[in-house]
């Protein structure tokens, strides 16, 4: 990568304060993402295996389980409910390390994919970017806090008012009362 970058890897296999938020719901692919995390150049110093609503969650979480690395902790937050991606979002935020990389079952990470984004996340061009496959670099806050828009996009008014009306007609069609039919 030639942006310098401020990111120094003090020895290869050593831990970085990175969470990787591992979302798993069927697929059996959760052995060759844990194993090619432990097996990267920058090692995540957490892996959470985030199980929401899956009908395989104690065949993972026995998997998850069986590792064990003195560099990593692996951990495991399940849920009845499938949270989709509100719930493994509401996860991350709890990450007590400086960066969170969250990895969904359909993705197993090349060698240096770690240090990659996290040497990354250290160059001036990218220190407030969201990086992933898809990345967008954040706007800084105004002066209230909040984030501008960082695309600028398209209204479609007609799916908006479409919207609307489907949303009404939903509210109206609960407030009715209910007929319960006995017979």
């Amino acid at each position: 990568m030639q942006l310098p970058s401020t990111f120094e890897l003090s020895r290869v296999g050593s831990p970085v304060s990175l969470t990787v938020v591992l979302n798993h719901f069927k697929r059996r692919t959760l052995c060759a993402q844990i194993e090619a995390l432990l097996a990267q150049t920058a090692v995540p110093s957490h892996i959470w295996l985030v199980l929401f609503g899956s009908p395989i969650v104690h065949k993972l979480e026995q998997v998850a389980r069986s590792y064990n690395d003195l560099r990593t902790t692996i951990s495991v937050v399940e849920s009845d409910l499938n949270l989709k991606y509100y719930g493994r979002m509401q996860v991350a935020v709890r990450a007590p390390t400086d960066f969170v990389l969250i990895i969904d079952d359909d993705m197993i990470p090349g060698a240096k994919f770690v240090e990659q984004m996290v040497r990354t996340a250290h160059t001036r061009e990218y220190e407030r970017a969201l990086l992933g496959s898809i990345g967008w670099i954040l706007p800084r806050p105004g002066a209230d806090g909040r984030f501008g828009s960082y695309s600028a996009c398209q209204v479609d008014h007609h799916l908006v008012e479409h919207l609307g009306r489907v949303a009404r007609a939903a509210e109206r069609r609960l407030s009715e009362p209910q007929v319960e039919h006995v017979q």
